[in-house]
């Protein structure tokens, strides 16, 4: 994943696929995380779980409410 911008370590990150670009969504919580992937899901956008960043890597990288 090319960056162009600095990831917060300890946050929840998911992509959100537009028609011409791909959105960086983070939340703290992953509550907040997952509640705000499956609103997106839910109104037909095309979404990536991408889990929570440690600094090096994501990490619990599957959705489970």
């Amino acid at each position: 994943m090319k960056q162009k911008y600095a990831i917060g370590t300890g946050k929840y990150y998911f992509n959100v696929h537009g028609e011409t670009a791909v959105i960086l969504i983070h939340r703290d919580t992953k509550e907040e995380a997952i509640q705000g992937f499956l609103r997106y899901k839910r109104s037909g956008k095309s979404c990536e779980w991408l889990g929570l960043w440690n600094g090096n890597s994501f990490i619990e990288s599957t959705v489970s409410a």
